[in-house]
């Protein structure tokens, strides 16, 4: 099993892996500049590729422990260190041998024409069609390369108008196929359709285990699937073709996506936010379709109770939002006032229904009802819970913070970001609504730098109140700290 990078294997087809098999990390290469730092290494915070790239060998080690596959990592360099090609003629000779010696081989599919994976897959299959020359024939199997065929499934509902229904999840092979009849146009309809792999819940959770190991690229990769990638239901599908013997012949995958420019400069918040473009099968991470505008789907009116008693709200649903997921506005009072006082609120189902203490969600959201209810304005409540990582994680989270973490050290613990917030749907509800411009209510700097970056304008900015008790005080702190959160913590004494 030939995997282009440390973790791709593991993502596409850890189902297959089986105890005496032989694994390859293609380019598993580390960079001789030890000041070196190419872009995507910059994104997950290395200090430089030379320390990452050892980095991920650790990772890889760890992946597989406990496989009992044979993992051999080669010294190709990875294309984000290279300056040209791979020397495609060494490689289809190193390749050559160990399929021959083998019999049977998986190789990456390449879906999303990342140029790494076109040069494992195409030297692989030409390697491949000289041993059947030589009168070996390997079997040879190509796997949908994970999370690129979520993008791919993304990509089809686009193109037939169903996109706002799509909600990120591995069961669309109907997709795989027309990718697979695009760029194999040889292929019958039935070589064209994807064998599907339903792993049971012990190998899922297996996977996810080994998943986690490669936790420099877990958060991103993540943040890319729109919070889905470790998904256990996604997790446990995964796709591969048997790839007969007239299909082996260079497939023209037309110009592979351009790389990253070798002198981009990351500012440091986004090194925990992606791209404002949606990730698309021409390459993960790489801007290439602009954010569709959402509209309104239906606009309701209900009677919200407010601490100051009970006033009529608009509530609203929209289709087309960037992430597919059911946020909802809600409006207060007419539109007299061109630039509205908005309050984008990010659930959280521990502080805004059940009151607790371990957070200041709760009376966040109360505030604004109120500031709302009496000034008028918009509350945009987004559907990420947990800043992005989901509620079930969110409570591991809390085990963690339990023995001493803050919130940020717990989410790293559990391989996620920092922040995996993404405020694009916001700027598209606004948008939606008719309205670029804004009073923006907030303590996080980092809410106004992602609506600006999505084309809103943030006129000013408004603090919500210190909502401080004994219980939250460590989480405020650090929101303060490690996020730069604006909040005035009073005296510990006097809380």
């Amino acid at each position: 099993m030939f995997s282009p990078h440390a973790d791709d294997a593991v993502l596409s087809c850890f189902g297959a892996l089986r105890p005496g098999g032989e694994a390859v990390t293609v380019f598993a290469g580390v960079p001789g500049d030890p000041a070196f730092l190419a872009p995507w290494d910059e994104l997950l915070g290395a200090r430089t590729s030379r320390e990452m790239a050892q980095e991920r060998l650790r990772e890889d080690a760890a992946a597989y422990r406990g496989t009992g596959v044979e993992l051999d990592a080669w010294g190709h360099l990875d294309g984000q260190y290279r300056t040209g090609p791979p020397d495609t003629g060494a490689l289809r000779r190193e390749m050559r041998e160990r399929i021959g010696r083998a019999g049977e081989v998986w190789l990456p599919s390449a879906i999303g024409s990342h140029p790494d994976h076109l040069a494992v897959r195409d030297t692989g299959l030409a390697a491949c069609r000289e041993l059947a020359a030589a009168g070996r024939p390997p079997r040879v199997r190509l796997y949908a390369d994970y999370p690129y065929q979520l993008f791919a499934m993304s990509n089809r509902h686009r193109a037939h108008g169903t996109w706002s229904t799509y909600t990120w999840h591995n069961a669309d092979p109907l997709a795989l196929t027309e990718w697979f009849g695009t760029h194999f146009p040889d292929a019958s309809e039935e070589e064209a359709r994807p064998l599907p792999y339903a792993l049971d819940g012990d190998t899922t959770a297996a996977k996810e285990r080994a998943i986690r190991c490669h936790r420099t690229q877990v958060p991103e990769l993540d943040r890319a699937s729109y919070g889905k990638l470790l998904d256990p239901a996604n997790l446990g599908r995964e796709y591969a073709w048997d790839l007969p013997a007239h299909l082996w012949e260079p497939v023209d995958a037309g110009p592979p996506p351009p790389p990253p420019s070798p002198t981009r400069t990351v500012p440091a918040w986004r090194k925990r936010h992606m791209s404002s473009t949606v990730p698309t099968a021409a390459g993960l991470g790489t801007p290439s379709t602009p954010i569709l505008p959402a509209a309104v789907r239906a606009d309701v009116s209900v009677p919200v109770e407010t601490g100051t008693g009970t006033v009529t709200a608009r509530m609203l649903s929209f289709t087309g939002l960037v992430d597919g997921r059911e946020h909802i506005a809600l409006v207060f009072g007419e539109r007299q006032r061109d630039i509205p006082l908005v309050r984008v609120h990010s659930e959280c189902l521990t502080g805004d229904v059940f009151g607790s203490g371990r957070c200041d969600c709760g009376p966040q959201l109360r505030e604004a009802l109120d500031l709302l209810a009496h000034h008028g304005g918009i509350l945009l409540y987004l559907r990420q819970e947990g800043r992005g990582i989901g509620l079930y994680n969110k409570l591991d989270a809390y085990l963690l913070q339990d023995g001493g973490l803050d919130t940020f050290e717990a989410n790293r613990k559990l391989n996620f970001a920092d922040d995996l917030r993404d405020y694009r749907p916001a700027a598209q509800m606004l948008a939606a609504l008719s309205v670029d411009a804004i009073q923006l209510l907030t303590n996080n700097p980092d809410k106004a730098r992602q609506l600006t970056d999505s084309g809103v304008e943030v006129r000013s900015t408004r603090s919500t109140g210190a909502f401080v008790r004994s219980t939250n005080r460590g989480y405020l702190l650090a929101k303060r700290e490690v996020a730069g959160h604006r909040i005035e913590l009073p005296d510990p004494e006097r809380t």
